[in-house]
């Protein structure tokens, strides 16, 4: 029971974290777009 609660929390925490990964690169990329004059 508690483990499957773990395993679940743990999902979604990398979930959360690839989430937050992909916007910075986002805004990277559209900084870098509009420093670069692309």
């Amino acid at each position: 029971m508690h483990r499957v609660a773990f395993v679940g929390v743990y999902d979604f925490n990398v979930f959360n974290n690839k989430l937050v990964i992909n916007i910075w690169l986002l805004l990277f990329s559209i900084k870098f777009k509009i420093q670069t004059g692309v």
